[in-house]
This record gives C-alpha cells, structure tokens and sequence, in this order.
C-alpha cells in the first residue's frame, strides 16, 4: 500500500474524486466554482459555490448556487438501484439543510462511482475516471423529523453534466427547475 493510499482511505478519496468531478463539470460549463482548500474535514453542508465567471473590474461572479457534493457507489449500503430510478440515503441533518436555505439555492450533487477497483482506469495513454453525476434539487421538500437519515430519490433526468448545469442554472433563474 502507497504512503497516499494509507493517508487517504477510500472514501476520502472518493470524496476528493467527486468534488473533482463537479469542478469538471463547471468549468466545462464555463461558469466559476469556489471549494474550500482545506485538508481538514469539512462540517458545513456546502462543499462548493457556482459562480458566473469573473466579470472585468469585479473579483468574482454572482453566486448561482451552494452545493452539497456527496459521493457513493453501485454496492453501498446508502445507495439502491430500483430499475429506472436510484435513492440515497442522506444523513437528515444534511438535508435539513439543504431543504431550509435562505437567499442563494442549496443543492445535492450526488457521485455515484462503481466498485472501487472500476474507478479508475489507466494505460499508456489515458487516463478515465468513472463516475456519473446527479443533480438534486430539493426545493419546496418539507424538513424531515427523522433523526437519521432521508431517502432522496433521483433518476437518470437528475444526470449532471455542462449542458443540463447551464439548463438547470437558466431555469433556476426563471423561478422553475427542468434538472
């Protein structure tokens, strides 16, 4: 085992891997994200900020969304595979918070990753790393009572990529969501 793989076990990594995989996303999009430099662990529910990009004269671009990244995979106990449509299971104090937000909406983005052997793959010449996206828009959700956890449903509509972030971010801006 690696000195890095003994410093950051695999769901840190996993973590690491789905910020990482947002970051793509955005800026593909063209727009800003901020994300905390921290190593440390992080208690707040917002893992990143989406940002229109920086505009001549301004330090940054007005804020679009705060994001929640959390990151599972195909055989966790969290995640279940009902056919067309998946669920998660969110820690409920997390997604109390991301249902009761103020001024700047809250989102979940969700990284589902394969077996952790199938994250990664490598040769010669490319480099692939395997995850897929969800975006969660849990807008007008009642809080939940729950203790625990919440079930957040999501499908293949809730992929996350450049186009439906743009789509979603145009839509968020006319008071309605299509993600």
């Amino acid at each position: 085992m690696s000195t890095q793989q003994s410093e950051h076990p695999p769901d840190r990594r996993k973590e690491r891997l789905a910020v990482d995989c947002v970051r793509m996303i955005v800026h593909n999009a063209r727009l800003s994200i901020d994300t905390p430099d921290s190593e440390g662990e992080d208690d707040s529910a917002i893992d990143c900020s989406i940002r229109l990009p920086r505009i001549k004269g301004k330090r940054k671009g007005r804020r679009l969304l705060e994001v929640q990244v959390k990151s599972t995979s195909e055989e966790a106990s969290d995640f279940e595979d009902m056919g067309k449509e998946y669920s998660y299971q969110l820690e409920a104090a997390t997604y109390n918070d991301l249902v009761e937000y103020d001024a700047i909406p809250h989102v979940l983005v969700l990284a589902l990753f394969p077996k952790i052997e199938e994250w990664l793959e490598f040769n010669d010449h490319d480099l692939r790393l395997r995850c897929r996206c969800f975006l969660v828009d849990m807008r007008g959700w009642a809080p939940t009572r729950n203790p625990y956890t919440r079930a957040v449903p999501f499908s293949e509509r809730n992929r996350l990529n450049s186009s439906s972030l743009m789509d979603f971010v145009k839509s968020y801006a006319g008071g309605k969501s299509n993600v």
